[in-house]
């Protein structure tokens, strides 16, 4: 008799951990595989974690691109560091407390745009037309400099990360909290200065 409690007993943890691998990675899971995939560039991987149409177009675009822009972004994400905490989960929605910490993207744009402005001044006063392509440029420039820099100050966000569950799997719904979270605040200084222009991930 003991030995078959101890069978049934074996059999019914085996088939619960089974039943836990068939229902895919749970909520906490997926966010923390989303964010670490972010952190080291992986955009394709990143993408498969994600819900939203126009974030896994933006991802997918990033995997092959080798411009001044992704240079940004990976400098950036690869300063992120984060936890992910408490869960609530309730039929095919969920949310994940976490903290994301990275470069305050809103001190080094301010800095670049008062330089570039006086550059700009500098040039009127002098005559000069100004070139739009080369001042774009040069904020770029100025933008992977800055976020690359060892001394770098850093912000700290406390975000509510959204998921749905898609097919039977958790997904991350990209919103507006969270890109502001993950870009040090540039996201926001984006929407007041020009419509949401500077978000990254194109939402």
């Amino acid at each position: 008799m003991k030995k078959t409690l101890i069978f049934i007993t074996t059999i019914i943890v085996a088939f619960s951990l089974s039943a836990c691998n068939l229902f895919g990675p749970s909520p906490d899971e997926v966010t923390t595989e989303f964010l670490t995939s972010v952190q080291k560039g992986e955009w394709e991987k990143a993408s498969k974690y994600v819900n939203n149409t126009d974030t896994k177009k933006t991802l997918k675009e990033l995997t092959s691109s080798k411009d001044e822009e992704a240079k940004f972004m990976l400098g950036l994400f690869k300063k992120m560091s984060f936890t992910v905490g408490k869960v609530k989960e309730a039929d095919k929605k969920a949310t994940v407390e976490s903290t994301i910490k990275t470069v305050d993207m809103k001190i080094i744009l301010g800095t670049i745009i008062e330089e570039v402005m006086q550059e700009a001044l500098a040039q009127a006063f002098s005559g000069e037309e100004a070139d739009d392509e080369a001042i774009e440029k040069e904020m770029t420039n100025k933008l992977v400099a800055g976020v690359n820099e060892p001394s770098a100050k850093k912000v700290t966000n406390k975000v509510k990360i959204n998921l749905v569950k898609v097919d039977g799997y958790w997904k991350v719904d990209v919103d507006q909290e969270l890109l502001n979270a993950l870009t040090g605040e540039l996201t926001s200084v984006g929407d007041e200065m020009e419509g949401g222009k500077l978000n990254p991930f194109g939402k």
